[in-house]
């Protein structure tokens, strides 16, 4: 262990993040006339510490609960497991939004 930790003086750190699994976040891009949201998995060690993911949820969770929040929404479709492609620009700002106030840590 302390050869690894020699080697890899954030090894403490790195080990901590994969107990804790990713931080899940909001991005958008366009695409053409589309603002497109995609939920990304983050492995920054720096962020773990201020968003913690709990254990027992994991990225299915956070897709579950977009999912369910997003098939009342007009003007917002579904592209992929993890993406959605918004009309409007404001929209998609006020879901992700709702989507950290849901999962702060």
């Amino acid at each position: 262990m302390h050869i690894v930790k020699a080697l890899h003086p954030d090894y403490d750190k790195l080990v901590d993040v994969m107990k804790h699994g990713p931080i899940i976040k909001c991005e958008l891009s366009k695409k053409g006339k589309y603002t497109v949201l995609q939920l990304v998995e983050h492995y920054h060690y720096d962020l773990a510490r201020v968003f913690r993911l709990d254990p027992k949820e994991t990225t299915e969770d956070h897709v579950s609960w977009t999912v369910e929040q997003l098939s009342e929404w007009k003007d917002v479709k579904r592209m992929a497991w993890d993406q959605w492609h918004f009309k409007y620009k404001k929209d998609a700002e006020k879901f992700i939004t709702l989507f950290n106030l849901r999962w702060a840590r």
